[in-house]
C-alpha cells in the first residue's frame, strides 16, 4: 500500500482560517505596538532605627515614602492618567535598591481614563537604618488595533 497525501476538506480548511484571524484579532487588541511613552519617579524611603516612627508627609512631585521604622509599611498611590485619550497598556517597574521593598498593585493593566496605582513599601524587621533610593518606570504603550484605528481617524 502506497503512501498517500493527506488532504483538507473544505469546511476544514475554513475552521482552520476562522481560529487564525481570531486569534490575530486578539493579537492586535493586547499585543503591544510602540511606546508612547515614559514616565519615572524618582523613589525614596528613609528608614530609622525608631520604634513605631513614620513620617509620610512628604510633597507629591516625587515617590517620597518618608521617614519610616523598620517593619513597617507605608502606602502611596500615583495619579496615572493616559494624556492621550487612547486606551494604552500600561508596565510599571521598580528599579534599583528600593525595589526589593515595593510591591505594586499591578504591574500590566490597560488604562482608558485617569487611575490610581497603589505602591506599597513594606520594611523588613531587620533592615539597617538608612537613606534606600530607586525609580518607579511606567511605560504607556499603544497596542496594534489602537494604531490602526488611529490611521483611519
Amino acid at each position: 500500500m502506497a503512501w498517500k497525501q493527506p488532504t483538507l476538506k473544505k469546511n476544514e480548511v475554513n475552521i482552520l482560517l476562522g481560529i487564525l484571524i481570531m486569534v490575530l484579532l486578539i493579537a492586535m487588541v493586547f499585543v503591544p505596538f510602540k511606546t508612547m511613552y515614559t514616565m519615572e519617579f524618582p523613589a525614596t524611603i528613609q528608614v530609622t532605627g525608631q520604634t513605631n516612627y513614620a513620617d509620610v508627609n512628604r510633597p507629591t512631585d516625587i515617590l517620597d515614602f518618608g521617614v519610616v521604622s523598620q517593619g513597617l509599611r507605608v502606602k502611596k498611590y500615583l495619579e496615572l492618567n493616559n494624556g492621550n485619550a487612547q486606551d494604552a497598556i500600561v508596565y510599571v517597574k521598580v528599579k534599583g535598591e528600593i525595589a526589593k521593598f515595593i510591591s505594586l498593585d499591578s504591574e500590566k493593566f490597560i488604562i482608558d481614563g485617569p487611575r490610581q496605582l497603589g505602591i506599597t513599601a513594606k520594611m523588613p524587621d531587620d533592615i539597617t537604618p538608612g537613606i534606600y533610593n530607586g525609580v518607579v518606570s511606567v511605560e504607556y504603550k499603544l497596542t496594534f488595533a489602537r494604531r490602526i484605528i488611529n490611521i483611519f481617524n
